[in-house]
């Protein structure tokens, strides 16, 4: 088929042309991204050999425990009673790890900690070393090949000795490249679990580091890991029996390593992926799609009338109605293909940002494989057919009679392009409101008041060492732009350490612990509302709601964690403040009480440092870099981490709402480009059929205002037709998602704020050219026949 006419027609019609490749390319990048990001996100955990034996021991979610952990303890007790497990493994992980691998250098990281079976189950490879026996002892590590690279440049890794933590002298026995398409942490180191013997020695019982390691276990061929379930949950059901503190009522179960990336479960160790928000991003990328289909038909169909005659001549010269329909579909196709050949450009180039807005790792060599180039062959053909259908029936309809005649009239019917465009307004509206909402809910919950000052506080994790912890803050001390500083274990915002305890009644209490030096409070800006007393090594600080929750009277100064044990003293009680960010709430069935210790100084050891808290004065930045060469000159390493600021940690832990309110945004402001794209197209077809109407009226006195809200007004009210079923679904859907929040907000005017934008959107996409129609003269077209 020739199309020497159709390329004639695009060169004389560019801007046709352009919005129509712009239009679709660029709701095509969107399509390849979001089928990218489908096909990497279901494909974590695929490639671990024997997958369907390799198991995952975890508590059956329940409304007040929805995590995978269990405890490596509990590896023996399954072995001894179940011949059908061949292997297993507990996995545990740790930032801010301290490697020296020369006499002055330091290097931080983190750290993968593993039983000696870890490459046996789950079957990753080496780059040098053998899997089966890189950790056959403590002393064995596997590094990851860049800090492999970085700590030993020379390529001769292999058997050089590490120090971690300034106590456990390592040997590295072998080294591996990261596998971005699994769930297990890549850390940059790879030890046996031994090595936190000494340093978390309550981890080594069933109950110390209970819910914190992922257990692991590799069944013997042919075992069906749904019979086990029964069998492990009895065993272990029993076991933590009697521990009591609601751990009587928990059930266990087992789940297939490829399916755990996206469990209902979280992970403290493995990573999980988000199946709501991949859903989400399909659907929208799909209505983007569909958005772009729309205007193309109407914008084709807005040209009708610049190619009808063709058509009509082409029926004259021999052509069958059905040829003239198979054109217009290849042209279509045409089109179609080079506006996909844009768009994987586009898409190409969008990569880096895609990966970092979805924490994710697509690749455009994904592209090449043989699958996707069908689907991209497939989209091209099934786009092209969709799209040109419509265009192509009004051309096949086209009477040669009418061209004989002079007779030739070019008037289609508008409801179809009409429908498209209240329904692209329905979902801009939804789109809309929906985004503001949520960005608005989620902004504010970020900078809501926690119940201690964020601002100009610093908060990171410096090397477990009491004495260098101590040193560092008597140098940041002397800073001229630090007001205080403080030692500690955590901070309120990480929530504390979790331990249960029971009432005389036998109510189950959660008591949150938090462990500091003598600044702690200070530093943080916490009110200490009553002092009662001073202890010897240390003072114990409670919440206001501390004696009414374990149900004893406002003037005892004494506790037990459980009936029957030792009383502790309390010291004070403080002022209220947050645990956690502005959304934690706790669990009614477990009530929640908060205890701070304040440590003397000259009490402090290694189980009360991890953490150091800055409070800054004046300028944060010459302070930071202050506060960096201090660190590189107490820890003899480089300071590296990227959010030191404990504002930064608050937004990061909205980091889930934020990455959605920047993809909703992102949608929104592209569903609104496409929108006037479309208004573009109507209100260019719509005018060019109502010339003689316009010319008509301004004989009989109608002014070029009247005649220009007389055009616009008829696209604005297919904005109002669109309105009235998107306020009450917008209304609907933001009701019950602040029916479940903790911190809501006011967030009805959103609704109308998305109504008026889109109204402004479509009154700014049609006015130019309804200005322009309206002014122009009538004989122009008062002898029109169209």
């Amino acid at each position: 088929m020739k199309i020497n006419s159709y390329l004639t027609f695009l060169s004389r019609n560019k801007a046709y042309t352009a919005i129509n490749v712009f239009g679709l390319s660029v709701s095509l990048m969107f399509v390849v991204l979001i089928g990218l990001y489908y096909e990497h996100e279901t494909g974590v955990d695929q490639q671990i050999p024997d997958k369907e034996r390799v198991v995952l021991v975890h508590p059956e979610k329940t409304e007040n425990f929805k995590m995978s952990g269990t405890s490596r303890e509990i590896i023996p007790l399954l072995r001894k009673q179940l011949p059908q497990i061949q292997s297993a493994c507990a996995l545990f992980s740790m930032t801010n790890r301290h490697v020296q691998f020369a006499q002055d250098d330091y290097a931080k990281c983190d750290m993968l900690y593993v039983d000696s079976t870890y490459y046996d189950v789950f079957g990753f490879t080496l780059l040098e070393g053998d899997p089966h026996s890189a950790l056959a002892d403590e002393q064995s590590v596997v590094l990851e090949e860049e800090l492999a690279r970085k700590l030993f440049p020379q390529g001769d890794a292999m058997g050089k000795p590490l120090t971690l933590n300034d106590k456990y002298k390592v040997f590295v026995r072998g080294i591996y490249r990261r596998t971005e398409n699994s769930s297990i942490p890549q850390d940059d180191i790879v030890g046996r679990y031994e090595l936190l013997r000494e340093e978390l020695p309550y981890y080594f019982n069933i109950m110390g580091n209970f819910g914190s390691p992922d257990v692991y276990l590799k069944l013997n061929e042919g075992t069906d890991y749904k019979e086990l379930i029964p069998q492990v949950n009895k065993i272990l059901t029993e076991v933590y029996a009697q521990f009591g503190a609601g751990l009587e009522e928990m059930k266990f179960s087992l789940s297939p390593v490829a399916e755990n990336y996206f469990s209902e479960y979280g992970s403290n160790v493995c990573r999980r992926g988000k199946p709501a928000l991949v859903m989400l991003i399909a659907i929208i990328g799909l209505i983007i799609l569909a958005f772009a289909v729309m205007n193309y038909i109407n914008l084709t169909v807005a040209q009708a009338g610049r190619r009808a005659k063709e058509m009509a001549t082409r029926r004259l010269l021999g052509s069958l109605k059905r040829d003239i329909m198979v054109r217009m579909v290849l042209e279509s196709t045409s089109l179609c293909a080079v506006s996909v050949a844009v768009s994987l450009l586009l898409a190409v180039a969008a990569i880096p940002y895609t990966n970092q807005l979805l924490e994710t790792h697509i690749s455009a060599m994904q592209l090449l494989s043989p699958l996707n180039m069908l689907f991209i062959v497939g989209t091209v053909v099934l786009l092209g057919a969709v799209a040109g259908i419509v265009p192509a029936q009004v051309m096949s309809a086209v009477q040669p009679i009418d061209v004989v005649r002079g007779t030739f009239r070019v008037r289609t019917k508008t409801t179809l392009g009409r429908i498209f465009m209240v329904v692209q307004h329905f979902i801009t509206i939804v789109l809309v409101a929906v985004t503001g909402i949520f960005t608005h809910h989620t902004l504010h919950m970020i900078h809501a008041p926690l119940g201690y000052e964020t601002d100009s506080l610093m908060a990171f994790r410096i090397q477990q060492d009491a004495q260098k912890g101590m040193l560092f803050k008597q140098k940041l001390k002397a800073l001229p732009g630090v007001e205080n500083a403080s030692v500690c274990m955590n901070v309120p915002l990480n929530g504390g350490f979790n331990n249960m305890g029971a009432t005389e009644s036998g109510k189950t209490i959660r008591f949150q612990r938090l462990y500091g030096d003598e600044d702690y409070l200070a530093t943080l800006g916490i009110e200490l509302k009553e002092k009662w007393g001073n202890g010897e090594s240390m003072n114990t600080y409670v919440s206001t709601d501390f004696h009414s929750t374990l149900g004893i009277a406002p003037n005892v100064r004494t506790f037990s964690w459980k009936p029957g044990q030792e009383p502790m003293d309390i010291h004070g009680m403080l002022a209220d403040f947050s645990l956690g960010t502005s959304r934690h709430e706790e669990y009614e069935e477990r009530p929640e009480v908060t205890i701070v210790y304040e440590i003397k100084n000259e009490a402090m050891d290694n189980g009360a440092t991890g953490v150091i808290l800055i409070r800054v004065k004046g300028d944060k930045r010459q302070t930071l870099e202050a506060v960096k060469k201090i660190y590189k000159e107490v820890y003899r390493e480089d300071f590296t981490d990227s959010m030191p600021w404990m504002q930064q940690s608050v937004a990061s832990a909205f980091q889930v709402e934020s990455r959605l309110f920047t993809i909703l945004l992102l949608f929104a402001g592209v569903a609104l480009l496409i929108s006037v794209l479309g208004l573009v197209a109507m209100s260019t077809y719509h005018i060019q059929q109502r010339r003689k109407e316009i010319a008509v009226r301004k004989v009989f006195g109608s002014g070029v205002a009247q005649m220009r809200r007389r055009l616009i007004g008829q696209f604005l009210s297919h904005v109002a037709v669109a309105a009235v079923p998107a306020v009450p679904l917008v209304w609907w859907v933001a009701r019950e998602y602040m029916s479940t929040q903790v911190v809501r907000i006011v967030w009805w005017p959103w609704i109308f704020i998305a109504v008026a934008v889109v109204l402004l959107v479509s009154w700014l996409a049609v006015a130019v050219q309804s200005r322009m129609a309206a002014a122009e003269k009538p004989v122009k077209h008062i002898k029109d026949n169209e």
